[in-house]
């Protein structure tokens, strides 16, 4: 019966400077210090049947809104039960805790934002997750799962005008927070075909319910991914990807934000996203393998973020490196 106590402990720091120059028009906004430290304790056992993990999370960070408090007291309890040899797992878990957005995560998920953005950290208040693991036959990998989450200070994009009268630039996105709960119920599988084709499918449904805005906006409600990998032999291997996103929402801004009235928008509900992918590998040795991929191979346009397509069928060539 395997025991363990250990203790985790994180520090996270940014610098963010959007002072603008002085020969300019615009507005001085910030200069911020950002830091967040975490401390979890924790206990596990294990053994041929279970797992068992008990934990608190405790974290600070110094940008906040006040009702979230400077320190935050977080569950981390999580556990697994085994049978049929460990062909088949049930597991749950209760979890929570802030992370930092920082400017780096955001130019990740959207290169369009500008950099006058008021920076906070995203607060899981409570989180569950819960599903069921199985392997049959050594033919099928299947996952079914429900996840919940109640989040503070859930980063949103929208457009957000610059500029005022005459000369105003429409097409920069900005950050909204607000609480959300968003529940999630997911599926995934692997299927062995034959000894050399495989078939990965994914599928999730994603209600996220604002507390002040209409819609999560561009998060999408139902996801769906397919892959076929065919191995050649040890070397040489294709694959055929489909990705589907639908249920998006944006929300455009009609005014600047320097108007003496409130300003009005207008929601768009986002055409689905469409994406066909091929692409072949071929393994070198067992530290690089060389890839090429054909995206995007319908030339769909379509707009993972309102007045900005992607571009058409794209062409990567590159080698991956395993250490």
């Amino acid at each position: 019966h395997p025991q363990k106590a250990g203790v985790d402990l994180e520090f996270q720091y940014e610098y963010f400077d959007a002072t603008q120059p002085d020969n300019t028009n615009m507005p001085v906004i910030c200069r911020s210090d950002l830091y967040l430290f975490k401390l979890n304790p924790y206990f596990e056992m294990s053994d041929e049947f279970y797992k068992l993990h008990f934990g608190v999370r405790l974290d600070g960070v110094n940008r906040i809104k006040e009702e979230d408090g400077f320190l935050a007291v977080r569950p981390d309890i999580s556990g697994s039960l085994y049978v049929l040899n460990k062909k088949l797992e049930f597991y749950a878990g209760l979890n929570g805790g802030r992370r930092l957005t920082t400017f780096s995560d955001v130019i990740a998920e959207n290169p369009f934002v500008w950099n006058q953005l008021e920076l906070l950290a995203t607060n899981v208040k409570l989180g569950f997750e819960g599903g069921v693991r199985t392997n049959i036959a050594e033919i099928v990998d299947l996952h079914l799962g429900v996840r919940y989450r109640h989040t503070g200070n859930d980063p949103f994009f929208v457009i957000m005008p610059e500029g005022d009268g005459e000369l105003v630039v429409y097409n920069k996105f900005g950050i909204i927070y607000d609480e959300t709960q968003t529940v999630s119920v997911l599926a995934d599988a692997r299927v062995k075909l034959r000894n050399s084709l495989t078939a990965d499918v994914g599928f999730a449904y994603n209600n996220c319910e604002p507390t002040n805005e209409e819609y999560a906006w561009y998060r999408p409600t139902t996801e769906g991914k397919l892959k076929l990998t065919y191995d050649v032999n040890d070397k040489l291997a294709f694959n055929v990807a489909f990705l589907y996103q639908g249920g998006r929402y944006a929300k455009i801004w009609n005014d600047g934000p320097l108007a003496k009235y409130p300003p009005r928008y207008t929601i768009e509900k986002m055409k689905d996203v469409f994406d066909l992918s091929i692409g072949a590998d071929y393994k070198l040795d067992d530290q690089i393998t060389a890839f090429a991929l054909i995206d995007n191979l319908a030339c769909q346009k379509y707009q993972l973020y309102y007045n900005y397509p992607v571009t058409g069928i794209q062409l990567f060539v590159g080698a991956k490196l395993r250490f």
